[in-house]
């Protein structure tokens, strides 16, 4: 156990390099501010915007209404009114054409159309906020590491989100990293002290308990109180991994505000092969998990198969 222990508590040499991308967003970031009262404002603004104005094909403004943080926009329609099949998309594209998309995701503010005829109930399109979600979840081509500077020769390949810009980690120890919009997902690699069989990683790993965790969340955050969310032991590419979730606080300009930080550390023989993804707000950080998992369930090492 004493060899985790210390792989665990050498990773933070991976870490100092990778907050330099967020450092230059995260004065510009945004979370959620808005109180329901807030949004109870922009809804009766709204009203008086819609009210009797003509939005095609007989949709007339009725109102806008709040319902805790659910923005309802109402409308009559004729009898014979019908929305178009792909309308929720059509409605999703619209928002993120003309910017509101951003408001209802970033404020969690879910949003509802109602549609009312004079004799049958009303037709409604529901909207989650997270469906407004500025991400893509598609995935590019597998890339590998095995020849790029800093790989230490780890044979190991992934798939970036599609349309994320793929470059060259900085600092000793950061191969890669995918960047989009201030949000980072590194591929870092890192000498273990010693030969683990994966049934040795795993059996050590079960062994672990929450100080261990906490140690690395401290180290992870500079020392300061950061805070675990959750820790797990997974697989990826068939070898034993921990997933850490944790949070750190940062104060840049005098700004207050949260680091969100999502890693996996694959034991790979004599090697540590270590996958984080960031994000620099909570809200865009729960949609964000989502894809980077799927970016870290991707890895493999090719060798394995030979």
């Amino acid at each position: 156990m004493k060899y985790i222990k210390k792989m665990f508590l050498n990773l933070k040499s991976l870490l100092p390099n990778i907050f330099i991308s967020l450092i230059f967003t995260a004065t510009n970031s945004y979370g959620t501010t808005l109180t329901e009262e807030d949004i109870k404002k922009i809804a009766a603004q709204s009203s008086v915007e819609i009210k009797g104005i003509d939005f095609g094909a007989g949709a007339i403004g009725r109102q806008a209404i709040s319902v805790g943080r659910n923005i309802v926009f109402q409308y009559d329609v004729p009898d014979d009114w019908h929305p178009y099949p792909d309308a929720k998309q059509a409605v999703i594209s619209n928002s993120k054409n003309s910017g509101s998309a951003k408001l209802w995701f970033t404020e969690r503010i879910d949003v509802s159309y109602q549609y009312f005829k004079k004799n049958s109930a009303p037709l409604t399109i529901h909207i989650k906020y997270w469906e407004y979600a500025p991400f893509n979840f598609d995935l590019g081509d597998y890339i590998s590491i095995k020849n790029l500077p800093k790989s230490k020769s780890v044979n190991f390949k992934i798939k970036p989100p599609k349309d994320w810009l793929v470059e060259e980690g900085n600092g000793p120890n950061t191969v890669t990293k995918f960047t989009y919009k201030g949000n980072t997902f590194s591929v870092m690699t890192k000498e273990g002290p010693t030969f683990f069989s994966r049934s040795e990683a795993r059996e050590q790993l079960s062994d672990l308990d929450g100080s261990y965790f906490d140690d690395i969340v401290q180290d992870s955050c500079g020392g300061l109180s950061g805070r675990m969310v959750s820790n797990s032991t997974v697989t990826i590419g068939s070898y034993p991994t921990v997933e850490v979730v944790y949070v750190c606080p940062k104060e840049i300009v005098g700004a207050k505000l949260e680091l969100f930080t999502v890693s996996w550390t694959i034991f790979f023989e004599d090697k540590l092969v270590s996958l984080m993804g960031m994000a620099s707000n909570e809200v865009e950080f729960q949609e964000l998990k989502k894809l980077y998992s799927l970016v870290a369930a991707t890895g493999s090492f090719p060798e394995q198969f030979n």
